[in-house]
């Protein structure tokens, strides 16, 4: 296996861990930040996966060129993460 394979095979496995936790509404939009180059832990570099991204995206504060999501999605995945956000309060 060469070392590109390796960095490879890691950086799948990192996406599908972090795609994992997120429930139906949210994931598509998740989806497509990561694609966009937005990952979890990126907050320092501007590139946060939830902060940078999918809450921007939800409040309709921010798009992405290369995706669109119904308003019905951005509502739900809305509802989704404030509850979560209300949890771990």
């Amino acid at each position: 296996m060469t070392k590109l394979h390796a960095i490879l095979g890691i950086l799948i496995l990192a996406m599908c861990t972090a795609l994992n936790g997120w429930a139906n509404p949210c994931r598509p939009i998740a989806e497509a930040c990561m694609q966009a180059g937005y990952y979890k832990g990126g907050n320092n570099v501007g590139k946060g996966l939830v902060k940078n991204c999918v809450m921007p995206i939800v409040e309709n504060k921010k798009s992405l060129p290369s995706a669109s999501f119904s308003q019905t999605t951005l509502q739900q995945c809305r509802t989704e993460l404030m509850q979560k956000m209300s949890e771990n309060q």
